[in-house]
């Protein structure tokens, strides 16, 4: 029987080598037969190996043929002694008797009758040749059939493959060790229908060296980072096995800027209770000179670098923008009070404003005698709010009695321990108004960016035909932008200015020092005596620092809070909370969450978050309304008829009394009522 492997190498010439090295025997004892030869995949990443089949050529010359007669056999054992004589006989009589196929010294035994042939069914891992040609399944075997049996043993060697991942910062290598598969046929007895199987011994090896992955990971552009212990695992693996062979630098992330309070607040805290600073309305009143906190600056990261040496970028740091009020200054990264009273911080984002407030007490009614009130700090009204009456505070207002057919208005918190008749009360409307400027400022600071490159470009002009631009010229050619090109910037100007002027009051001065810039460079058409690149660059400055600042949602720490409101208006950019019997024909618009503790009987409720309500609605069918955003949620304890609730543009109608109402917009659109 002839002996036959299949291996794989890097060329042919190693190949049949390691061939000859397996089969002990010389190159003259072989014929070779090339499967594959040796090349590239695609892209030119991995390469393929060359494939031969070699067979070793030897003959048995003690074979007995096939086609021997009995008589032939007898002659041949005829000097044994007459025991074993008659033994062999009868074997020699039991293999002429017998038919099929058997397996002897992995050569393949036929014996034919006048009434059978023999049948050969070869498994996978053995070659049936009839007559020069491999068969595979079932085979009918006749007698002038020139039948061959092969088994060839295979050579697979180690593989490998190189994954870059986890955003390439390292590169994942997954090694399979090489196999030797050496195969052998047992001896079979005679069968009608012979299975042909080969028995299988496997030797797994891995000749696998370091500098083959490296030069591997230098294909594919990884020049750096190499973990050698790792990759010293691989060639040392005689299993399949996974390593990180190539790790990157990660960056690292820096410290964002932050803002400590450095006074106590007054409400007692427990000595391991996590304190956030910005959720405190109430703060200890500080001595003038006295050091309100300080601005920690942020700290960069550190870039990383990928496996292919790019460089990774550490997340940008962001610093806290601390802006000062009148009566505090910065000084250094430390926030001092110039006067004695409370202070006040105001979030925005990563803005925070600081200011000092006085407090102002009144110890009696507020009424034609004592006048209006208006404080810049907290007010404290110690009696009643007369009709028509006015108290405005750049604080906290507190008042102890009642107020009827008033106007109230805070910057930061009203609270009401009486009832209130008629009344308008607007908490935090400053954050309303300059919401709306800031959103005015973003459209103009367009149109200044657009006058800026024009101008710029026709000075860029002059400049290269060595011709200056005189104050009256820069004056006609804006005057001729304004009216030409941009004709909506005037009216956007005009309708900012006239915003600021009517709020003079509720806003803050830098407001209205930008607004004066505004008219003394356009409205006053004195463009060209001011106009220089600076200053409409500080310009553009200026009004982009305001809008990064103001159009971010102040923090909601603003508080309106009342027992009792009848036929009143009240407005809060926070929270609003009806802490006794109800609302009764009022109108209320809290810009984050509404709760009512008692009745609401007519009027509406709007809320930018949540709206609780005891009970809603009443039984003589009053028209009472209750509003929210798309997100929001409505709770109602008890909804009588009539009564009308919105989310976002989703409405429904209570035709019958219903208890345990909670409202909103599932993820598909729809308004649910549980």
């Amino acid at each position: 029987m002839e002996r036959t492997i299949t291996v794989k190498a890097d060329s042919v010439e190693e190949a049949v080598h390691l061939a000859l090295s397996i089969l002990d025997v010389e190159a003259d004892e072989i014929k070779t037969e090339v499967l594959s030869s040796p090349g590239r995949s695609l892209f030119g990443l991995r390469k393929s190996l060359a494939e031969v089949r070699v067979t070793a050529i030897s003959a048995n010359k003690d074979q007995i043929k096939e086609d021997s007669t009995l008589e032939d056999l007898v002659e041949t054992v005829g000097h044994l002694p007459i025991k074993e004589n008659k033994k062999k006989v009868a074997e020699i009589k039991e293999k002429e008797t017998s038919k099929g196929a058997r397996i002897i010294n992995q050569q393949i035994e036929l014996k034919f009758s006048k009434d059978f042939y023999p049948i050969l069914y070869p498994k996978e891992n053995v070659s049936l040749w009839i007559n020069g040609e491999i068969v595979k399944g079932k085979q009918i075997i006749k007698q002038d059939d020139q039948v061959e049996l092969k088994i060839t043993d295979e050579l697979n060697p180690p593989s490998y493959s190189i994954k870059v991942t986890d955003r390439d910062m390292s590169a994942r290598l997954s090694f399979i060790p090489g196999k030797k598969i050496y195969r052998t046929i047992a001896n079979t007895d005679y069968e009608e229908e012979l299975v042909i199987e080969a028995e299988e011994h496997i030797e797994y090896y891995n000749d696998v060296r370091p500098q083959q992955m490296i030069s591997r990971l230098k294909e594919l552009g990884i020049q750096s980072g190499y973990v050698f212990q790792a990759i010293q695992s691989i060639t040392e693996a005689l299993e399949e096995k996974e390593e990180i062979v190539v790790e990157g630098i990660h960056p690292t992330d820096g410290l964002d800027g932050d803002f400590v309070l450095l006074i106590e607040d007054e409400v007692e805290i427990g000595e391991l209770e996590a304190v956030d600073f910005r959720e405190l309305n109430q703060l200890q009143t500080v001595r003038a000179g006295e050091i309100i906190g300080t601005q920690i600056l942020s700290e960069a990261g550190q870039d990383g670098v990928n496996v292919y040496g790019d460089v990774i970028p550490a997340k940008p740091v962001k610093d806290i923008v601390v802006r000062t009020g009148k009566n505090v200054e910065l000084i250094g990264n430390d926030v001092v009070a110039k006067t004695s009273g409370k202070p006040s911080l105001n979030w925005r984002g990563r803005h925070v404003r600081i200011d000092v407030h006085h407090e102002f007490v009144h110890m009696g009614d507020v009424d034609l005698e004592s006048g209006n009130i208006r404080f810049e700090g907290d007010v404290s009204i110690k009696g009643n709010i007369h009709a028509t009456m006015f108290v405005g505070a750049s604080g906290n207002i507190r008042i102890d009695g009642t107020v009827t057919k008033a106007m109230i208005q805070s910057a930061s918190s009203v609270v009401v321990t009486k009832n209130v008749f008629t009344t308008t009360i607007n908490v935090g409307k400053q954050n309303f108004v300059i919401g709306e400027l800031a959103a005015h400022l973003s459209e103009i600071t367009m149109y200044l960016e657009r006058i800026h490159d024009a101008i710029s470009q026709v000075m860029l002009i002059r400049e290269r035909q060595n011709e200056q631009l005189s104050p009256a010229e820069l004056n006609q050619f804006i005057h001729l932008l304004l009216e030409k090109k941009y004709m909506p910037f005037k009216k956007l100007l005009k309708d900012f200015i006239q915003q600021v002027k009517n709020h003079s009051l509720d806003i803050d001065e830098e407001w209205k020092e930008l607004a004066d810039q505004f008219y003394d460079l356009f409205i006053r058409n004195l463009a060209g005596e001011l106009y220089g690149e600076v200053v409409l660059e500080r310009l553009i400055e200026e009004s982009s620092e305001l809008i990064e600042l103001y159009l971010i949602e102040p923090e909601p720490k603003s508080l309106l809070s009342i027992p009792y409101a009848i036929n009143s208006v009240l407005y809060c950019s926070g929270n609003i909370e009806i802490t006794s019997k109800g609302l009764y024909h009022s109108f209320v618009t809290g810009k984050h969450n509404v709760y009512v503790k008692g009745v609401v009987r007519g009027g509406e409720i709007h809320a930018g978050n949540i709206v609780k309500v005891d009970e809603c609605g009443s039984k003589n069918n009053v028209k009472t309304a209750i509003y929210t955003e798309e997100k929001g949620r409505i709770y109602i304890q008890i909804a009588h008829e009539g009564t009308e609730i919105y989310v976002g543009n989703r409405k429904h109608l209570f035709t019958k009394k219903r208890t345990d109402v909670h409202a909103y917009v599932n993820e598909e659109g729809q308004l649910v009522i549980d």
